[in-house]
């Protein structure tokens, strides 16, 4: 289970000993000099949270909480106050399921949030990509070569799945496939498609030629009542039946995004040492929490 609302008390994560952790396997040589292994590509957050002594009111939230999350069982939101802001330059918008941001249009409709690190003086120097899957609801904002983009069930608008980080455009444009050739290339009759050639453009919901569907294809001979798919068709089985071209952002285009982010994070620990000072007066110093790859 994930905890989405609340997220871990704000107040008490600001008190944070938290950040990156590499796993880098060192082996000295009869030389003297190191080899050195990286077992990790991305850093793993992790660290300790201190809650010092409280009224025992303020004690009870994080005692709460602890119990809601069944202490290492659940995962939830966690404001790691030394790294939750995404500017322009940083913010990504890149495939799903890989390692990297191309932070330009694919000619799909679904992306993932990203941050980039970066040497600032070698902007080129290894950039690591670390995928965003918790983006803080109303916090962002998606632009599309340079102009913000609209939440928004229009054409063009986007949605946002703030429990992934992932981001789904709605299509600047539409056509009605009527037939699809068993050519090279496979020629799409829909009249009045309005694409134009080099575009990219993706297809679903054709029955019988279904090897077609979630498939971009970059459009050529395109004429005012078809166009061909610039693939071979030929293997494929016969159209039978309905689809759709939808035209989401191109390659030409830049996807970036601006906004704030929590970590999804869990207790790195069964047991809730708390203190009792006095009487109503709660502490638990050291708690231990770490970050859980999504």
């Amino acid at each position: 289970m994930h905890i989405e609302i609340p997220r871990f008390p704000e107040d008490i994560s600001a008190q944070a000993v938290f950040g990156p952790e590499y796993s880098t396997q060192v082996t000295r040589k009869f030389s003297g000099r190191e080899q050195r292994n990286q077992r990790w590509t991305l850093g793993l957050r992790k660290g300790t949270v201190g809650h010092d002594i409280q009224e025992q009111s303020v004690f009870n939230r994080l005692l709460d909480f602890f119990s809601v999350a069944e202490a290492k069982t659940h995962v939830w939101r966690f404001k790691d106050w030394s790294d939750f802001n995404i500017t322009s330059e940083r913010g990504l918008l890149g495939d799903l399921g890989v390692s990297s941001a191309a932070a330009i249009g694919h000619g799909k409709p679904d992306y993932q949030l990203y941050k980039r690190y970066v040497n600032s003086a070698n902007l080129s120097q290894n950039p690591k990509d670390r995928v965003i899957s918790k983006p803080v609801s109303a916090q962002v904002s998606v632009y599309r070569t340079g102009s913000a983009v609209t939440f928004g069930t229009s054409s063009g608008n986007i949605s946002i799945d703030t429990t992934t980080g992932c981001i789904k455009f709605v299509p600047d444009l539409i056509c009605v496939i009527t037939s699809i050739s068993r050519a090279n290339p496979g020629v799409v009759s829909s009249s009045g498609h309005g694409f134009v050639n080099s575009q990219a453009v993706y297809v679903l919901g054709v029955a019988g030629m279904t090897s077609v569907n979630s498939t971009v294809f970059t459009i050529a001979g395109a004429t005012g009542s078809n166009f061909n798919l610039g693939a071979t068709t030929s293997a494929y089985a016969a159209y039978t039946g309905s689809g759709q071209a939808h035209r989401y952002a191109q390659n030409s285009e830049a996807l970036t995004w601006v906004g704030q982010f929590d970590v999804p994070c869990r207790f790195d620990t069964d047991h809730m040492a708390a203190v009792t000072h006095f009487i109503n007066n709660e502490s638990w110093p050291v708690i231990p929490i770490i970050e859980v790859r999504l």
